[in-house]
């Protein structure tokens, strides 16, 4: 666990440097993830200071630094408790459903193919 009242650096340094390169060693045929948002700063449960923005910067990160194909992404809702809909829970689910969206439209990744495995986000 990062230490309390970590923000944007240590989250994003932490993603990139321990836990994707482990995650990703041997790329999974799906990868779920589990979007807890309450670690945004307007979370009242929070012990963390994440803006909705790092979010959608986490998924970039997934995407397009390491090359995980965005059809292959699942996202689970688990927590967030900031109802706001500026800084809040609703606001990181609109960044993190939107930098995946937009992946898949730009392409780069694998494409469906009809196989039931993919969510064709980059077919038109």
């Amino acid at each position: 666990p990062l230490p309390r009242g970590s923000g944007r650096e240590a989250f994003l340094s932490a993603l990139r440097d321990k836990a994707l390169p482990f995650l990703l060693a041997r790329p999974p045929d799906v990868l779920l993830v589990c979007a807890g948002y309450d670690g945004l700063l307007a979370d009242p449960l929070a012990t963390m200071e994440l803006s909705p923005a790092d979010y959608g910067e986490a998924v970039r990160a997934v995407l397009d630094e390491h090359g995980f194909p965005a059809e292959r992404v699942a996202i689970g809702l688990e927590g967030g408790y900031a109802l706001d809909l500026e800084e809040g829970m609703p606001a990181a689910l609109v960044e993190t459903c939107g930098a995946l969206i937009a992946r898949g439209r730009r392409g780069g990744g694998e494409t469906d193919t009809g196989s039931g495995t993919g969510l064709g986000l980059g077919d038109s």
